[in-house]
Parts: C-alpha cells; structure tokens; sequence
C-alpha cells in the first residue's frame, strides 16, 4: 500500500492481496510508445575490453551492455530505440576500426 500525502487525511488506504493487485496494475501494452530491443553484436575485436565497447554504445543509445572483455567477440546490448540497428547496419558503428554487426 502507499499513501499519497496530497490527498491528506480524507485517502482511503485499501490493501490489496497481490491476485487483486496484479489485476488492477495490468498495462495496455499497445498505449506504450516505446521502442526498445536487445541486439546481438557480432565482429567485436579478440581484447577489446567492455569501456571501448560502452564508449561507443552508449551515445547512440545503449542502455545496457553484456560483455566479457578480452576473450569474445558477441556482446549483447539493450538499447532505447529500434533506429540503433540501422546504425549497425549502415556501418556506423566501430570498435578499435573493426565495423560491428548486430
């Protein structure tokens, strides 16, 4: 339960098993209007360490990074916007001169 301290003394404090709560707290998914998606990213330079690759993900979108620095070549990383695979695909995107695909 939560209080909301504008509504003052006359709020109603109801709690709710957490069925009941579920139920009340489902979203409509198609009012969303966000674009977010997790990418593969392939190509990735053997010792490329994880802040080479964050320095270039994160200024076009990157929210988060999966990647073990030194010994692959894959990450995976989310990102805010469908528009930054068409940055991988337009070539855009680069570590250390190597162009990345995802």
């Amino acid at each position: 339960t939560s209080f909301n301290e504008k509504q003052g003394e006359d709020s109603e404090v109801k709690a709710l098993s957490y069925p009941v709560f579920h139920e009340q707290s489902k979203i409509d998914r198609t009012d969303i209007n966000v674009e977010m998606c997790v990418l593969h990213v392939t190509n990735i330079p053997l010792g490329t360490v994880w802040r080479d690759l964050w320095e270039e993900f994160k200024p076009i979108g990157g929210i988060y990074l999966s990647y073990k620095s030194g010994d692959s070549t894959e990450a995976l990383l989310k990102v805010n916007s469908l528009s930054v695979a068409s940055k991988f695909e337009s070539g855009l995107v680069s570590v250390n001169g190597v162009r990345l695909d995802a």
